[in-house]
């Protein structure tokens, strides 16, 4: 007891800093010693515990959303909400979760969807969020969690069904090879959630959709049609911030379109198109492609994107009026589309390039893509002096007119820039060390304008890059495409 009195007497930033030692299971302990401990830690707990959540779109876990929805404490506390693009497995062999969901009688997710049980649930949960700021739909784990490095985060109700049931087979979890969770089709969930928000009045500002292993076809971005419209619309044009990273690199079955020929969902990405042209407010895109086999339909949508904004006509692209940053990666462009789709907003102040693959005029010549977007890119700026950050993160470059199945015409060239340029007695240029990473910050590297001048003279093609080099392996991608994440969502503009 003297050691619990002592405890009590210390004040209570240090009694906070002392339980981040603990882990989970120990820090419900603690708190559960007495009310002080808990009045003391209450506030931190939430914090931790309760400020971004991932659900499913199942029964225990969606119930789990409305519980925290409607404690008047943790309620305030949750502004950021994560949709796993996950279920579980309806397969009988999982005899576990079978057996669990038969005897309590849980729906299955289709019935919940098919019902509108799911709808009512979201709309009950959002409706009683007063700090809603980001929705997102996930197809993977979050982050490692800060007490228990070696666990991630996941979905409420995860691990349901997989407990309790000793007499029948355990399923293993394995996200790859015999997993218990199946993914859900996007095109069911991110309609379903946009008009759970428009029913509960609710007005996130931040939305956010990453996904690697679920592919994302275009009907997932069809919130705006016929009833649902009323709903979705003070939503989407709400929105401050999109984050768009998915998998398209797919074939889409080729049918008649239901829309009329000037209407752009009957284009290529049309139903994307329409979502995006109601997104009036937005101060913050991020586009990243995965169509490496879809040339065609990444022109397409990069070539109506650098549209100027037109309100009389239909096909019109967005304004993009108060943008003020812009995230693209992943995707193959002529250096002049993408300038002009740098060039359309007026308040541009941050840009991130992320694995862009500019394609070249000439097949065997001096490679000058990239050095010819570096020099251009300060007259499409059109705030230099309150121009903040820059971030060019593995230029590539690659023939335009290589034809697909071309072998070394077809290779991207990985370029790097110098970290040092000297002049030989010759007067050629000399390069020393590398770096595939590029960032202007303001204040601390000049003007805008000299700084592109200076980086376009230090790019370079390394010896190492130029006599049978591939692309990197899939793992090292996957590395680097979390990198980039973490930097994109670790502070959303206008955020503390």
């Amino acid at each position: 007891m003297a050691d619990i009195a002592h405890i009590l007497r210390l004040p209570p930033e240090l009694l906070v800093q002392t339980s981040a030692y603990l882990t989970t299971i120990e820090l419900g302990a603690f708190r559960s010693t007495c009310k002080h401990v808990e009045a003391t830690l209450f506030d931190s707990f939430a914090r931790e515990f309760f400020t971004r959540r991932y659900f499913m779109i199942e029964e225990v876990s969606l119930d789990a959303f409305v519980g925290i929805a409607n404690h008047k404490r943790l309620a305030p506390c949750l502004t950021d909400v994560i949709i796993v693009l996950e279920k579980f497995c309806t397969n009988q062999n999982f005899e576990a979760m079978y057996v669990h969901r038969t005897y309590t009688g849980e729906y299955e997710h289709d019935i919940l969807v098919l019902t509108g049980g799911a709808r009512d649930m979201l709309v009950d949960a959002f409706s009683k969020l007063p700090n809603l700021r980001l929705i997102g739909f996930h197809d993977a784990e979050g982050p490692p969690r800060s007490r228990e490095p070696d666990q991630s985060w996941k979905s409420y109700g995860w691990s349901w069904g997989l407990a309790g049931n000793e007499n029948v087979s355990q399923p293993t979890y394995d996200r790859q090879a015999g997993r218990f969770m199946e993914d859900t089709d996007p095109g069911i969930v991110l309609p379903l959630v946009f008009y759970a928000l428009g029913v509960a009045a609710a007005r996130p500002r931040h939305v956010e959709v990453f996904t690697r292993q679920v592919d994302v076809p275009d009907r997932s971005f069809s919130v705006l049609s016929s009833w649902l419209q009323p709903k979705a619309l003070p939503v989407l044009s709400g929105l401050k911030t999109l984050l768009l990273s998915t998998q398209r690199d797919y074939d889409e079955p080729s049918y008649p379109s239901r829309f009329p020929p000037d209407d752009d969902r009957s284009t290529s990405c049309g139903v994307l198109k329409y979502f995006l042209r109601h997104t009036t407010a937005l101060e913050h895109l991020r586009l990243n492609f995965y169509w490496e086999r879809h040339q065609a339909r990444q022109d397409d949508f990069l070539s109506w994107l650098s549209m100027p904004h037109d309100p009389s006509n239909v096909m019109s692209s967005p304004g993009l009026q108060r943008l003020s940053r812009l995230d693209l990666g992943m995707f193959n462009v002529d250096p002049r589309l993408l300038l002009k789709i740098i060039g359309k907003s007026q308040q541009l102040t941050l840009l991130s390039i992320w694995k862009a693959t500019l394609l070249r005029e000439n097949q065997d010549g001096e490679i000058n893509a990239w050095e010819t977007f570096l020099r251009e890119l300060p007259q499409v700026i059109h705030q230099p002096l309150a121009f903040e950050h820059l971030t060019i993160l593995w230029p590539i470059e690659r023939w335009k007119d290589a034809p697909p199945k071309e072998g070394r015409a077809r290779r991207n060239t990985w370029m790097a820039f110098a970290k040092e340029v000297a002049i030989d007695a010759q007067g050629r240029k000399q390069f020393k060390g590398e770096s595939h990473r590029a960032e202007f910050s303001k204040g601390e590297d000049g003007d805008i304008k000299t700084w592109l001048q200076d980086l376009s003279s230090r790019l370079w093609l390394p010896p190492k890059m130029r006599e049978g080099y591939e692309s990197p392996r899939p793992e090292w991608a996957v590395r680097q495409d979390d990198e980039m994440l973490r930097m994109f969502t670790t502070q959303l503009p206008g955020e503390d």
